[in-house]
Parts: structure tokens; sequence; C-alpha cells
């Protein structure tokens, strides 16, 4: 495929890149979650997005259950940013209008963008055009982020599906490829991840900042499509530290629109419905369990 991605900006659609900011740096002292004793004078950080310091959430739909421990402050794909707001999970956060999820800015800030790629160990190691049936070659070496959207994403992209399919059958389609691939599971950054270098042609898949598309570092775009993530700063309904959070996250720096315009078609995740999000966390559930008992 080629030219500009085919992103539609309605509300079933999701996103309105137009109005997309991106947010970084951190000031404020911090802790992960959970943060030790109750009480704590610290801010209480959770993240999807896999960042140093925060406690990573695989799960973020988690968050729909109030816990008594939980978060102030969390990092959460738009996605879960919509389930929240749904299910009046969240406090007032002002934010930038104009998104799908949030039109009017009340509860969310953008973070970033991240889009799925393959990372190959090299530039000279990474083949032309990439497409989703690499990961399966590569059966046994290659590596997975812990993130079960992501996983099973891609292996409903792989059998010509949508990400955001919520078919009962066509996710234990998907469930069976990821069965018989026993893929590696690891813990992700942007561009890389932990647990070891992948083999000689094997690729990862990772989540990428889409300026890194495009440069010599071995990152591919799968001819077929990928997903494309929005992070959102959103403050909990239950924060005992809500002006702490509101204050965290008003902070954080501005910077400019991502590039979008990438060379295949970028497919924003939608909100699940309640009974293929229950599906994908024992189908995840299952898999990880797998993981560890290979590893």
């Amino acid at each position: 495929m080629s030219g500009r991605p085919a992103l539609r900006t309605t509300r079933r659609h999701f996103l309105k890149l137009g109005a997309a900011v991106v947010a970084a740096g951190l000031a404020l002292p911090l802790t992960s979650w959970p943060a030790g004793a109750p009480g704590s004078p610290a801010l209480r950080i959770a993240s999807a997005l896999p960042l140093p310091g925060y406690d990573y959430l695989p799960f973020p739909e988690r968050l729909l259950t109030p816990a008594p421990d939980g978060p102030d402050v969390a990092l959460v794909p738009a996605y879960v940013a919509a389930l929240l707001v749904r299910h009046v999970r969240l406090q007032p956060l002002p934010g930038p209008p104009g998104r799908a999820h949030d039109p009017d800015g009340h509860y969310s800030v953008p973070h970033a963008y991240r889009v799925a790629a393959l990372r190959f160990p090299n530039e000279t190691s990474a083949p032309q055009s990439a497409t989703w049936a690499d990961l399966w070659s590569a059966a046994g070496q290659a590596a997975w982020p812990a993130s079960g959207r992501l996983v099973m994403g891609a292996a409903l992209l792989r059998r010509g599906y949508s990400p955001n399919d919520s078919h009962p059958g066509h996710l234990a389609q998907a469930a069976a490829d990821l069965e018989r691939l026993r893929p590696r599971l690891a813990s992700l950054g942007t561009e890389h991840f932990d647990g070891g270098q992948p083999g000689p042609r094997a690729p990862a898949l990772v989540l990428a900042d889409p300026a890194a598309i495009g440069q010599a570092n071995g990152l591919r775009l799968p001819v077929e499509g990928t997903l494309l993530v929005e992070y959102d700063w959103v403050v909990l309904a239950g924060a005992e530290r809500a002006a702490l959070a509101r204050q965290f996250v008003e902070q954080r720096p501005l910077a400019g629109v991502p590039r979008l315009d990438l060379p295949v078609r970028l497919i924003p995740l939608m909100p699940l419905p309640a009974a293929a999000r229950a599906q994908h966390a024992a189908i995840w559930a299952a898999l990880a369990k797998r993981d560890t008992e290979v590893l």
C-alpha cells in the first residue's frame, strides 16, 4: 500500500488528528502504582505506555473497576479513556477539544501517539516490505509486548480482520494462531524491548514514535496496515491527591503534532464491547500463563 493513511475523524473512528498535541517531561516527586503505605505523600501514577518508574498496565481496562489503592493519575490509551468517561470514572481535567473520544476536552490531555511496528535487529536485516506474517515466521524468537490489545491486534490483522473486531469466532481464530506461535512476551519500551536481542532475522513487535518511522533503524510498518494509539493523561475519580494530579498533568510542556503521513493505513484502537473485553482478557491470561511455563 502507499499514500497517506485513510483516517476518518468522526466519533466512530475516534481520533481527530488535527487537534492532537503531545505532552512530555516529568517534574514532581512520583511513585509507581501501588505506592507503598496508604497516605503516601507522593503522587501515584500508572501507565499503559512503558515509562521508567511507573507501574505498567498491560490491561489498562482494569481501571474501570475502582480499587482502594488505585492510582491518582494514569496514562491510558484513548480507547480506555473513552470507557472511563462512559463509566463515570474520571475527574474533570481540561484538555484540547476536538478529539472524538473527548470532544469538549473535559477529561483527558493527550500525551503521545504511537504506532505498532516491526523492529528488525538492524537496517540491513529489515526487508523492503514487512508483513504481519514476519512475526510468525520467526516463531520461538520474536519478542512481543506485554499488551493484550497490541498482541491481539497483530493476530487479527494477520488474518485480514480489524484490530477492533469483536466477533467471538474471529477472536478465537486469532487466539489459536497465538497459541501455535507461543510468542515470547517482553516488557517493551518505545522502539526497543528488554530481555535480550532477537535472533539474526527475528523481528520484535514494538510501539514506535511515528517520527522514528522511515529512518535507518530497522523499523518497518506492515504493509497491511497497523495500529495507531493515542495515549492520554487522566485523573481517576477516586484519586486521593486530585489537585496534585491535575497540577502534574497541567505542567506537562506541550510539543508539536506528531508526523502521521505514514505510507500504510493507520487504524485507531477503539473501545470494545464488554463481551469482547472479557474474551480478550481470558485469551491474554492463557497466553501469559503459557509464556511463563515456556520460560
